[in-house]
């Protein structure tokens, strides 16, 4: 049963395909609306996962490992997600402002960033979670976090 590590692995690819777009797009300001479009869609879609995350997953580790507050990993993972949204937000900021330079510098930090934290959650958060969390209980947790079931 690996259904988590490989949902949120997808997604995980998923998202870095967007941002690398994304980035690409930047330095053509004539695509500016279809840039800001995916920013848009690739803001989305993080934030989902941050919920299935910090609201779901996170906090069933730590009790499946038996701390009452988030274990080591886990505070990690949210520090991870606090320095993500800092640096989403930035590249927000100078995309408004059209500031490639801007954009590229702190977006490829961006990129970085999410790399490093994405191989964290891979080796552990998510191994972890496959082996307590049933793809039933998954589907469910899917639901109410998106509304409706996304592609396993």
């Amino acid at each position: 049963m690996s259904i988590i590590s490989e949902f949120m692995n997808k997604e995980h690819a998923q998202l870095d395909d967007l941002w690398l777009n994304f980035l690409e797009l930047c330095e053509d300001l004539e695509a500016f609306t279809r840039t800001s479009e995916l920013f848009d869609k690739y803001k989305t879609m993080l934030l989902v996962h941050m919920k299935l995350e910090d609201e779901y997953l996170f906090p069933r580790v730590s009790q499946h490992l038996g701390f009452e507050d988030d274990a080591p990993l886990i505070a990690r993972a949210r520090d991870d997600h606090k320095v993500l949204l800092k640096l989403l937000a930035l590249t927000e900021e100078a995309f408004l402002k059209q500031d490639i330079e801007r954009i590229l510098l702190v977006g490829n930090n961006f990129k970085q960033a999410s790399i490093k934290h994405h191989e964290r959650e891979s080796e552990i958060q998510y191994p972890v979670s496959d082996k307590f969390i049933s793809e039933d209980e998954w589907l469910e947790i899917l639901v109410s976090v998106c509304d409706q079931p996304k592609d396993l």
